[in-house]
Formats: structure tokens, C-alpha cells, sequence
């Protein structure tokens, strides 16, 4: 059989296209150099990523030192195929090609390569995807890509993009943007939703769903996600049916819910990220619940962020729940009352 060898770069080959390829060694990285920075094999693990001759790979903390195995930080490049910058663009060559002087040996220039990584045990490095796709909400931080990737693995979808966008209130929230095969039938967002809730964390659900027959580009043929995000926060087709509560343990979560978040309207399946809550407003509604003597802590929001699922919950422990001295954990009522400090005084 006559063989071939594939040469791949910027993005990584999708592994349904690995398996058809005859050579297993394909190059993958940046082409901000002469061709690119890395390689690994098709059968080896994604994290198994060597530099080509004559080149080096730098994992820089914050601090723009070299990062400690296993910690993560910014992937840098240098060596003789470090290109001199980017053509008439003396900006973008500013910021992205710097001087860099280690501890030991002679100042080198490197690239700022834009993507996330660290350095392994054994040498390897391990690629998590973009710094710019790495966002902060309500107090948790994202990465984009690994809401796209659970995205992606329901059957009938090509693509799909998550952006944050924001209203006219600066209300902030995940949109995805989902791209049907042309046999996925009928295929609905809240299939796709339903299959993002059961696999990823209830802050990682984006809160809208937008059905696309292609998705913008740029000029040189990557997504567009600029242009994703200045669409802003899409209008929902119709508002949707609140779920009144059905016991006296979903009106009780219900009333504190409306007070900490200062809303009226909330159903009990509403999930309370996409409420707009933030981990500030977690702490004082796990405060609020054990003021009003039930025995539910931060955690058990963060795995049951809705009125039902927590209700469901706190009626299935056993004991007394109106009791609030069940529980001997702190919370944030023992530091509000001077419990603290209280403490500190009989040391």
C-alpha cells in the first residue's frame, strides 16, 4: 500500500480523521512560526506533545517564571524558528514576541503562544486549550472549550460555539451556538440542554441555546467568536413556565432564594446559576438556610442548584430539620454573631 504523510497545524486533528491517517507522526501548534512548534503521534495520548528541532517550549507562571511540573501556566516558544514578528503589525509583534532573560544563560526572545498548558512528569506537555477562551462567571472560572467539547459528543451536532455575552443590564451569561448535521432530523435545544445538565456542572450549562446553520468566520476561515458575542443575550421565543412549589420545604427555599437574589419571579426548577447568582450570593443563601434552622450548607447548592433538587435533598436526611444545632460545622453565622472571636478570647 502506497503511504502518505499528512502535515497538520494551528488546530489538532479531530480523532475521527487520526484513525484514517498512515503516517502516525503529524505535526500540531502554532504557525506564528516557520511551520509549527510541536508534535505527537496519532495513537499516543493527547498530552504526549514534544518540540520539533531547534526549539523550545517554556510553561511561564504569572510571574513569567518557569512554572513547576505539573502546575499550569502559559505556553512560550523560541528558538531558530521563531519568525521576527507579525508582517506590518508592530502592535501585535510587541505584545506577542518578548524578551525574556532565565536565571541561568543568555536572554532569549520568546512567543507568547495564547494557550494553556503544563509540563508533565515525564517531560511531555499537556495542552487545556486557549487563555483568551478561559473566562470568569459569577465567581467560577471556565473554559469555553470544555463546554463545547461535551457539546459536540451528542449525536446530530457539526459545531458549536460558546460565548459570554451580557444585556443592556450587563447581566452576564453562557450562549451556545449549536450547528445540526444535515440528518440530525429535528434535533431541539432542549434535547442539547438536557444532555449538557447531565454532563457537565450546573455553573457550566449555558443558560441560552441558539440554532445556527453556520457559524461565522473570519477573514482567514476561524470562528468568529467576536462577532458570536456582540450579538449579545438572544430574546427568548416566550417566557417559560414557572414551577410553583408543592411543600412547605420548596416555600421555605423558595422565599429565601427570592430575598438574597431579589427576585419575584423564580420556579423551583429554575437552576441557580443561570439566576444570575454568584458564589457571594451562595454563601449568603447557605447562611440564610441555617438561620431558618435547616441543616443545608453551601455544598449541597453547588449539587443541587435548584429549589426542587435541594428540597428533594434536605427532606431525604434524616433527623429533625427544623433542629439547627444538628449540624456542628461552622457556617457564616457563628463569624457574623462573634463566634470567632469569641473563640480567639477563651485561647
Amino acid at each position: 500500500m502506497r503511504r502518505r504523510t499528512v502535515a497538520q497545524g494551528t488546530c489538532a486533528l479531530p480523532a475521527r480523521y487520526r484513525q484514517r491517517t498512515l503516517e502516525h507522526v503529524w505535526p500540531d501548534g502554532n504557525n506564528d512560526l516557520v511551520l509549527v512548534a510541536t508534535y505527537h503521534g496519532c495513537g499516543s495520548a493527547d498530552h504526549d506533545r514534544h518540540p520539533i528541532a531547534n526549539t523550545q517550549l517554556f510553561i511561564l507562571d504569572q510571574g513569567e517564571n518557569i512554572a513547576p511540573i505539573g502546575v499550569i501556566g502559559e505556553l512560550h516558544i523560541g528558538g531558530d524558528g521563531l519568525a521576527e514578528g507579525y508582517f506590518d503589525r508592530l502592535d501585535l509583534t510587541e505584545k506577542a514576541f518578548v524578551p525574556h532573560c532565565f536565571a541561568i544563560g543568555r536572554p532569549m526572545r520568546l512567543y507568547k503562544t495564547g494557550d494553556v498548558g503544563r509540563r508533565l512528569a515525564d517531560g511531555s506537555l499537556q495542552l487545556l486549550g486557549r487563555s483568551d477562551q478561559q473566562i470568569k462567571l459569577r465567581g467560577f472560572r471556565i473554559e469555553l472549550g470544555d463546554i463545547e467539547a461535551v457539546v459536540c459528543r451528542k449525536d446530530g451536532i457539526v459545531q458549536c460555539a460558546v460565548v459570554i455575552a451580557e444585556n443592556a443590564k450587563g447581566d452576564r451569561s453562557l450562549v451556545c451556538y449549536v450547528v445540526p448535521s444535515a440528518n440530525s432530523g429535528d434535533i431541539s435545544t432542549m434535547e442539547i440542554a438536557a444532555h449538557a445538565k447531565a454532563n457537565l456542572p450546573a455553573h457550566m450549562v449555558p443558560s441560552f441555546w441558539v440554532m445556527e446553520s453556520e457559524l461565522p468566520q473570519t477573514a482567514n476561515g476561524k470562528l468568529d467568536r467576536k462577532t458570536l458575542q456582540q450579538r449579545g443575550l438572544p430574546q427568548r421565543d416566550s417566557a417559560p413556565i414557572k414551577t410553583q412549589p408543592k411543600t412547605e420545604m420548596e416555600q421555605r427555599l423558595l422565599a429565601i432564594w427570592q430575598d438574597v437574589l431579589n427576585l419575584g419571579d423564580i420556579g423551583i426548577d429554575d437552576n441557580l446559576y443561570a439566576l444570575g447568582a454568584d458564589s457571594l450570593a451562595i454563601f449568603r443563601i447557605a447562611a440564610r438556610m441555617r438561620d431558618n434552622g435547616l441543616p443545608l450548607e453551601a455544598k449541597h447548592l453547588l449539587r443541587h442548584p435548584s429549589i426542587a433538587a435541594l428540597a428533594t435533598f434536605a427532606e431525604s436526611q434524616d433527623g429533625d430539620l427544623s433542629d439547627p444545632v444538628r449540624l456542628h460545622t461552622p457556617s457564616l453565622r457563628d463569624f457574623r454573631n462573634g463566634a470567632r472571636r469569641g473563640l480567639g478570647a477563651s485561647l
